[in-house]
């Protein structure tokens, strides 16, 4: 007697051999999350630097020089966003910003702290010159002229 059994859903092997090939995905896709990361948190340290020069340019009112400009003035001001807040820990890697004159009125210097060697080294040889990472103080210091 041959009985016929409507199966209806999937068998253990199946659904085993779905887990496997699903988890192989994840693993080569995990790899490279790190690097993307890494990739995004030098963007925004870019994109940073850029609004703080241009929130320095708007601050001191298109005169060309930067005295007297500080971040959380900016911030207070509301010429930069508040997402800053008082940049003492506003950089992707938590580190601050601090935004100074530089060795002139017309010098502006954005200060990152606690940037990693790889990406410190990496955005500074992206920014054609523009910034210095400091391996021993782990800081990434953008200088700007007007």
């Amino acid at each position: 007697m041959n009985k016929k059994r409507n199966q209806k859903g999937f068998t253990l092997v199946e659904m085993m051999v779905v887990i496997v090939i699903i988890m192989a995905i994840l693993g080569v896709a995990a790899k490279g999350v790190p690097k993307a990361m890494s990739l995004w948190r030098n963007a925004v340290i870019t994109n940073q630097a850029k609004d703080m020069q241009q929130g320095a340019i708007d601050y001191s009112n298109g005169v060309g020089h930067y005295t007297g400009v500080d971040c959380a003035q900016m911030v207070t001001d509301e010429i930069i966003d508040a997402s800053y807040g008082d940049c003492s820990d506003a950089n992707p890697y938590g580190g601050s910003i601090a935004v100074s004159v530089g060795a002139s009125a017309y010098e502006l210097n954005v200060v990152f702290g606690d940037i990693p060697k790889a990406s410190g080294n990496s955005i500074a040889r992206k920014s054609n010159g523009s910034a210095i990472y400091d391996e021993s103080a782990k800081t990434l210091t953008w200088s700007f002229k007007s």
